[in-house]
């Protein structure tokens, strides 16, 4: 499988080590705080979190997706500890609860513990035979395919992401 890493971060503004330059915000906890001299809002962090919901969407449809299997779960609570002010889908409560390992989900339920990934309530890798996503630290989003889907290429143009081959 070929890895890929999808970011919001600029590569324009990163440094040949890979040093990013500007000052962004890199987790949900950052809701309320200054970057780049702009407050960042719960709806900001809302349009990337849809980006990046979008992707997901986009590659799970383009590998012909079905399910995403749980691998490498980590809960960090019994129950989960929502934000304030940021809106959650009525069936997170119960996706959360029923977590474990190797637990498959369908692509609905798959998207909403994707949300729950990026807002840091949970972390695990999802997988099927096709592809495999993980979301890691500072709001990197890696994937292994078969191949790099076509609308890769667009990404920054159409969502303003950025994708490179790790």
């Amino acid at each position: 499988m070929t890895k890929f890493q999808i970011s919001k971060y600029d590569p324009a503004f990163k440094t040949e080590e890979g040093k990013y330059l500007k000052d962004d915000w890199t987790s949900i906890s950052d809701i309320g705080k200054i970057y780049d001299g702009k407050l960042l809002t719960v709806d900001d962090y809302l349009d990337v979190e849809a980006k990046y919901i979008n992707v997901i969407k986009k590659i799970l449809d383009e590998t012909e997706s079905s399910y995403l299997r749980v691998v490498g779960l980590e809960k960090f609570d019994d129950s989960l500890n929502k934000i304030d002010n940021v809106p959650y889908d009525n069936k997170s409560d119960e996706i959360y609860k029923s977590l474990e390992e190797g637990k498959v989900l369908n692509l609905n339920d798959a998207i909403i513990l994707t949300k729950l990934i990026l807002r840091e309530n949970v972390w695990c890798y999802l997988t099927n035979k096709y592809v495999t996503i993980q979301i890691g630290n500072d709001y990197y989003l890696n994937v292994a395919l078969e191949i790099k889907p076509s609308f890769f290429n667009s990404l920054d143009d159409d969502l303003g992401l950025f994708v490179r081959s790790i």
